[in-house]
């Protein structure tokens, strides 16, 4: 949203007076606001900080520690630091208040913008507005974040705390030859400080944590991210949406789709169909054995509180559960994430409408970040699809489909957006590892490619090697369409 023109009236006393005012009324652009504060000096009231923030150029915009209530949104004007307190993202508190209601708590005030925002929490209080604390499910035509940078350039984010937000979280997007990231942040881990007290579900978004659009290379790295009511990253596809080479890089991914507001069950990573190459590396994502039906709402310093009812679906009448990734991406790489105790699919990856085609996707036991990320181990998707226990796990009438066999690892061609069928082609499934599963550990239907190989080895199709192990059952062998390379694995642990 563009920043609008703002009027000011200052009182200053008379010379001839103590009690005569001359009344100064004068009216500036956003691109020419200036401020009391700025650079060096730190601002001490809301006004000022929104008058730095929304001032054109570049500079530094710090703001006092303390809660401070924003009545409006704040539009980011420049290439700006905005910034907190140094080293404790907890003592300054950019606060929701009911004035502002459904709107972005800050955004930007033109496309391609780079601003850095950091040492700042982003307090969405839909804990104290009682009209935004359980919105309907959020629609994607519709975008609400506390902090929306998604027509950015190249922001960065950076050792921020999200809190309570009513809708998204982070809006992040790229455009230009920028890459705009969110690292070292934190989303729904519970807060104290200054008078705020809330647990981890009450700390946590509505909808999504992270929603990624457009452009190259955005990424989120090395953030903790839990109990958000939808994903913990959505990367949204549509209009507007549909970036590509972008990142999911060692984040700590707990308890998501929380709440889920429609009801429907889905990956606590969620890539639609529009996005392209995206790298999934190096993340731990635990369902902690959730399901909607455990949650309560009497008492939030008890085990599965919710802020708000669970939404129901008469599709899933016993309750929603998270997946651990699900993606319907063209060129999407998924490198060794630790993917446990979800009640749905560890992966599921599917075709995103009937008759597109999902391509070139690429599931390894390896890591290509490390070293230079991470130190690397073998890491497993274990210990999931326990909704195999539950009469309606995916179906009204009971049972799964062939081609949806809950599965630690699970790839078909059935259209997720809608009903259907689409292609699946140049699958690669490198040294995978899925075990400990309660259904099954992989389910592969009409899907084709090269199937299993081990690239620590060359070539690499001549060593099928897998660790497929103490699953329900190891593979879906009711299946059928596929056409790989490796259809059959040699099983190698780790």
């Amino acid at each position: 949203m563009k920043a609008q023109s703002k009027c000011h009236r200052r009182f200053t006393a008379s010379q001839s007076s103590r009690t005569s005012l001359l009344v100064v009324t004068f009216c500036v652009s956003a691109g020419t606001l200036f401020a009391t504060c700025g650079g060096s000096t730190v601002c001490t009231n809301v006004p000022d900080f929104t008058t730095c923030v929304e001032a054109s150029g570049s500079g530094t915009c710090q703001m006092a520690s303390g809660v401070w209530s924003v009545p409006g949104t704040i539009h980011i004007g420049g290439n700006h630091t905005i910034t907190g307190t140094a080293n404790s993202a907890s003592d300054v508190i950019l606060q929701r208040t009911a004035t502002l209601g459904a709107n972005d708590i800050m955004d930007l005030a033109s496309s391609g913008l780079s601003p850095t925002v950091e040492w700042i929490t982003f307090d969405g209080n839909r804990n104290g507005i009682s009209s935004l604390t359980c919105v309907p499910s959020p629609t994607f035509e519709n975008p609400i974040a506390d902090l929306a940078l998604q027509d950015a350039g190249a922001a960065k984010v950076q050792y921020v705390n999200f809190i309570s937000a009513p809708y998204w979280s982070l809006f992040l997007g790229s455009s230009g030859s920028g890459s705009s990231t969110v690292s070292y942040s934190n989303f729904g881990q519970g807060f104290s400080a200054h008078g705020i007290s809330r647990t981890g579900p009450q700390s946590a978004s509505r909808n999504a944590a992270i929603q990624f659009y457009g452009g190259s290379g955005t990424g989120a790295w090395f953030n903790n991210i839990a109990y958000a009511g939808e994903a913990a990253v959505s990367e949204y596809g549509g209009t507007g949406g549909g970036g590509t080479l972008q990142y999911i890089i060692g984040n700590s991914i707990n308890s998501n789709r929380y709440e889920e507001p429609d009801g429907v069950p889905g990956g606590q990573i969620y890539i639609q169909g529009g996005v392209t190459y995206t790298s999934v590396a190096d993340n731990v994502i635990n369902g902690n054995y959730w399901i909607t039906s455990m949650a309560q709402q009497s008492n939030p310093s008890e085990a599965n509180y919710t802020l708000c009812a669970p939404g129901t679906n008469s599709d899933f009448p016993d309750g929603a559960f998270p997946y651990g990734i699900e993606g319907s991406a063209t060129g999407d790489r998924y490198f060794n994430n630790s993917i446990i105790q979800n009640l749905g699919f560890g992966i599921l990856l599917r075709p995103w409408n009937n008759g597109s085609n999902l391509d070139s996707v690429e599931i390894s036991g390896y890591d290509p970040f490390c070293p230079e990320y991470c130190t690397y181990s073998p890491q497993y998707i274990e210990n999931n699809t326990g909704c195999s226990t539950v009469a309606n796990c995916f179906t009204t009438s009971g049972g799964w489909p062939v081609s949806m066999g809950v599965a630690g690892i699970n790839v078909n061609n059935t259209a997720a957006n809608q009903s259907g069928t689409g292609t699946v082609t140049h699958l690669v499934l490198d040294h995978v590892r899925s075990t400990s599963n309660n259904k099954f550990g992989i389910s592969l239907d009409h899907v084709s490619g090269t199937g299993y190989e081990d690239t620590n080895y060359s070539p690499a199709t001549s060593y099928p090697y897998a660790c497929i192990e103490s699953n329900g059952t190891n593979v879906n062998t009711g299946t059928s369409g596929n056409s790989l390379t490796n259809a059959n694995y040699t099983n190698i642990c780790p």
